[in-house]
């Protein structure tokens, strides 16, 4: 609730519903994981989110607000999760069929982490992670910096020769088309006020079909269309 580029950003109003609102409906379609859970700082301009939470019946765990690799940590192992997804509350767009396809990836592999972010072929606001909590646990033990305590993960790409890692690109998915020649340049989580507009476009645009009915290629054509109207 504290972004200071857009205060709030994760209860603001978006469609019929809120931001956080369309991630975690987006998310609770997805096959191959067992539960969403909503973490956030234990900051009190932070217990709007945990009262959304709560009137929604969803699983919320707080934890540091600037420490945002320990916060996370904290919430895998509160709930007793070997392994976690990695999903922004940014992001509203998120396609469930990436989610289901990293995880695929992910079981049955020895990998720290599955990703489509390094490098990035897929829009902003489609970034999904895969992170084993062991691994994790022993990054953050290690020590980090505070860069690294922000941005979670981004110890794993700094220092990806201690890690296994395993990217996924678009070109990879059987759905895959056109798209992916300008798909990595399209920016559909919000950071700002002008992100949102974009978003609530999108959401017009697909009518009644819900934006994780549509998938990401759907909303990022729309999204690109938009631009270049403009």
């Amino acid at each position: 609730m504290s972004s200071s580029r857009l205060p709030g950003k994760s209860l603001v109003t978006l469609g019929d519903d809120v931001v956080l609102g369309y991630v975690t409906n987006s998310l609770s379609q997805c096959d191959n994981i067992s539960e969403v859970v909503v973490v956030t700082s234990t900051d009190p301009s932070d217990d709007p989110i945990a009262g959304w939470c709560k009137d929604r019946s969803l699983n919320v765990s707080r934890g540091s607000l600037n420490n945002v690799a320990a916060r996370v940590l904290g919430a895998a192992q509160e709930f007793g999760a070997q392994a976690f997804v990695r999903v922004s509350g940014d992001s509203p767009l998120i396609d469930p069929v990436l989610v289901d396809y990293a995880v695929g990836l992910y079981r049955g592999s020895e990998l720290d982490l599955v990703t489509n972010v390094f490098p990035r072929t897929f829009p902003r606001g489609q970034s999904v992670e895969v992170v084993r909590t062991e691994s994790l646990t022993l990054a953050c033990a290690g020590g980090l910096t505070v860069f690294e305590q922000e941005h979670v993960t981004q110890v794993y790409y700094l220092q990806s020769e201690r890690f296994r890692i395993r990217n996924f690109t678009a070109d990879q998915l059987e759905s895959a088309s056109s798209m992916l020649k300008f798909s990595s340049s399209v920016h559909l989580a919000i950071d700002e006020a002008q992100d949102l507009v974009r978003s609530e476009r999108v959401i017009q645009a697909l009518g009644s079909v819900r934006p994780w009915e549509a998938g990401w290629e759907a909303c990022s054509q729309i999204a690109l269309s938009l631009e270049n109207r403009a």
